[in-house]
């Protein structure tokens, strides 16, 4: 079993209906769990295996991961992946591209190369790989090369064989405690609750969340363990949509919002080159998922009334569907926030009943920030419009602006801040920073944000006041909520409340995509 959930990334889920992984707990130094009903934990170890009976209402605690035995993991310079029924058809081309670029040892590997089994006509991930699994240093440096030649390579870890690592179980406010090496399954007649859930890593603060069983608590590095659920795609969903937009809203949009993220899990990779015992992870990285406590009727109904349904995009694979609260007016091009490779349907849409003027420049976003009449965009217009985060202001003050310089190392005072370049939809994409001394130039939209306390967007306009050459204070104008790719949400419910059905609101911001179910491709 542990092996299976290494390799559950090689094998999406085709239908609702299939199992997913899902890592509740990507990694931390303990796991802490308990529920209402009876609980059987299993210890698996390849010496002996045994049982412990748990009863109601006992809070057991995992931790002090001692590795005893490495994994053997190897990685993989991806440049291409692509979900297939069964063998991938030709594809020929891409690897006598790649060949030309001085690639000699690209190829395809799907679950038959990496040694998984898998059932005829299910599932299955491929990936064009630079060169044959290989060591961690090797895929960085053939990934650099990729990257210089086309824009996009990312390193993938595989697991050829999980770590072992030693463990303590105990039960709080009890004497009980066992010390084992391997991992555990929990199972119980009712919902399990995880006590340490982390929704929003950048924040570190923790809930209380229900899921149910089967969990497997499972070591992933030296003092750190995973909590992976596994359960099927549509009771992920069922947790995952009312997580990620209002679940009382009109129910097109509540469906648009279904097949947006059942299809952000299908096509789902890793941010980095760890190895995980799960396709998808649970917190604001991939996409919200609170387990069984926070399913809603009517998200429910639109995910049954879209069963298996997902967006389709270039080169008949799932779309890239990403997604967002408030675009502020117009969504932003891809490759501005995400990067490479660019998607012809992530090139940015207006949220607007009239034309659009793209904001390039400072003035113009000012003066769309000062004039813009909500009523003529979607996402200002909505019942369910936030007018903190339609529009906002922010103020700082000389303390606060020395911090931010101490941040990117730059003494004070700061003298001058000029926007470099905007996205499409007005968001700043690059800013120069300027003190007496030195100036530094902040490159990406989330860096921007954050280097200014958290920022709601980057669609704004910063007003300095000055005494002298020096800024004093800063006042910022925004517009929006997140990063203002893919869908915007509020949006999304102002066009169904405006009569739009799902397929018109996923058209209005992924053109060029159709609907379609997986098993029909």
């Amino acid at each position: 079993m542990l092996w299976q959930l290494f390799q559950s990334f090689w094998l999406p889920p085709a239908k609702d209906k299939d199992l997913i992984t899902v890592g509740i707990i990507s990694e931390a130094p303990k796991v802490r769990f308990r529920s209402d009903g009876t609980l059987t934990i299993t210890v698996f170890s390849e010496d002996k295996s045994f049982e412990i009976y748990s009863p109601e209402h006992v809070t057991w605690t995992v931790d002090s991961a001692t590795i005893t035995r490495p994994a053997r993991v190897e990685y993989l310079p991806a440049v291409e992946t692509r979900l297939f029924m069964g063998e991938p058809p030709t594809t020929l081309a891409l690897v006598a591209k790649w060949k030309s670029l001085g690639f000699a040892g690209v190829q395809w590997l799907g679950p038959k190369q990496m040694g998984i089994s898998r059932g005829s006509g299910s599932l299955d991930r491929w990936i064009l790989s630079l060169s044959p699994p290989t060591s961690l240093k090797n895929a960085q440096a053939l990934c650099r090369k990729g990257r210089a030649s086309t824009g996009f390579c990312r390193v993938l870890a595989y697991t050829r064989v999980p770590l072992v690592s030693k463990g303590v179980i105990r039960a709080e406010n009890s004497s009980f405690e066992r010390e084992f090496e391997g991992f555990i399954s929990v199972k119980g007649e009712r919902l399990v609750e995880v006590l340490d859930f982390v929704p929003e890593p950048r924040t570190n603060n923790t809930s209380i969340e229900s899921y149910s069983s089967p969990l497997y608590v499972v070591p992933v590095e030296e003092n750190q363990w995973a909590l992976v659920q596994q359960t099927t795609l549509g009771n992920y969903l069922k947790s995952v949509v009312p997580s990620e937009i209002f679940p009382n809203a009109p129910i097109e949009a509540v469906k648009a919002q279904a097949i947006v993220a059942r299809t952000y899990a299908l096509l789902h990779l890793p941010a980095d080159a760890k190895m995980h015992p799960f396709s998808i992870c649970s917190t604001t990285l991939c996409q919200v998922y609170r387990g069984a406590s926070i399913t809603q009727a009517n998200s429910d109904r639109a995910i049954e009334e879209t069963d298996s349904l997902v967006l389709w995009g270039q080169k008949g694979q799932p779309a890239e569907t990403f997604y967002h609260g408030i675009c502020g007016g117009h969504t932003e091009e891809k490759t501005e926030i995400w990067g490479m490779p660019s998607r012809s349907y992530l090139h940015g849409s207006k949220d607007s009943l009239k034309p659009w003027k793209a904001l390039l420049k400072d003035s113009d976003v000012e003066t769309y920030l000062k004039s813009a009449d909500a009523n003529t965009i979607y996402c200002g217009s909505s019942k369910y419009t936030n007018e903190e985060r339609w529009r906002w202001e922010r103020t700082l003050r000389t303390k606060e602006l020395h911090k931010i310089l101490e941040k990117i190392n730059l003494s004070p005072p700061l003298t001058g801040l000029k926007v470099l370049k905007r996205g499409v939809s007005g968001r700043v994409l690059s800013l120069e920073i300027k003190t007496r001394a030195a100036s530094k130039i902040i490159y990406g939209e989330l860096k921007i944000r954050m280097l200014f306390g958290g920022l709601l967007s980057s669609l704004v306009v910063f007003k300095p006041q000055t005494r002298g050459d020096e800024i004093v204070e800063l006042n910022i104008i925004g517009a929006g909520y997140g990063h203002g790719v893919g869908m915007c949400q509020v949006g999304a419910i102002g066009r169904a409340e405006k009569g739009q059905n799902f397929g018109e609101i996923l058209k209005a911001y992924y053109p060029n995509t159709q609907l379609g179910t997986v098993m029909l491709k």
